[in-house]
């Protein structure tokens, strides 16, 4: 019986000593996943951080080339426009002559007559 014991408290603490084990195997794992996630989280800020700082110089080039001086903004907004050909306004009769679907055909006649004398 005194054996017996001896193997039972032999075996509990082999079984202890393997959960142990898992144990730190786990929590191993688990830091080294919480180191990537914050690895990967300081990537994404330093990469924001360069976007914002880009974002940030091409304003300043885009306000440096600016004109600066009011006469030099009066100069640019008091140039005259091009002027854009015009087509010449439709004078006299229209091209057309329309009558209604109800008219009777003397009327269609002269309608077309009066544009065409037009």
């Amino acid at each position: 019986e005194a054996q017996e014991a001896i193997r039972a408290q032999a075996q509990a603490e082999e079984e202890a000593a393997k959960r142990r084990q898992e144990e730190e195997a786990q929590e191993a794992i688990r830091r080294r996943q919480v180191q990537e996630r914050e690895r990967m989280e300081q990537q994404q800020e330093r990469k924001h951080r360069q976007e914002q700082d880009e974002a940030l110089e091409t304003s300043r080039k885009a306000q440096a080339e600016r004109p600066r001086d009011l006469e030099q903004v009066l100069a640019l907004a008091l140039q005259p426009c091009p002027e854009r050909p015009r087509r010449p306004r439709v004078k006299g009769m229209p091209l057309v002559a329309r009558a209604s679907k109800r008219s009777k055909e003397e009327e269609i006649q002269k309608a077309f007559a009066e544009a065409c004398a037009g």
